[in-house]
């Protein structure tokens, strides 16, 4: 079950845990800086709200028709591209015509991680975490 606090979100143990604009994956022990977008996005999937036009009422409630569901096309990619760079698996979200879902079997990396507190992968915001 979910759990929400101000500014985070906890999932499941925290297999998923969404702190501000970061998520970090427990098991890969990866944390990916999210846009708002796709943390609303995420946030969206974990509560359960599945529906296409139900997440784009969330995300975007004042813009055009035509507009939102190219903004939503478009946000769906950036992060599964996001996802994919940050060593998780992409199919992690899962679309069925007017639904997506979260694949949670799918949460564990895909390579093994090198050993440090804190390392800067790159400059779109992923790093990776260690205890």
């Amino acid at each position: 079950m979910p759990t929400i606090k101000k500014n985070e979100f906890h999932f499941e143990n925290e297999v998923i845990l969404i702190k501000e604009n970061i998520l970090t994956v427990k098991s890969s022990k990866v944390g990916v800086v999210l846009s708002k977008n796709q943390s609303i996005f995420l946030r969206c999937l974990l509560q359960g709200c599945t529906n296409k036009k139900n997440i784009i009422k969330k995300i975007w409630p004042d813009c055009e028709h035509e507009q939102k569901d190219n903004n939503y096309r478009q946000l769906l990619f950036q992060t599964r591209t996001l996802l994919r760079n940050s060593g998780l698996d992409n199919s992690l979200l899962r679309v069925s015509k007017n639904t997506l879902c979260l694949d949670m079997n799918l949460l564990s990396p895909i390579i093994e991680k090198n050993k440090a507190d804190i390392m800067i992968h790159n400059d779109r915001g992923l790093f990776y975490i260690t205890e």
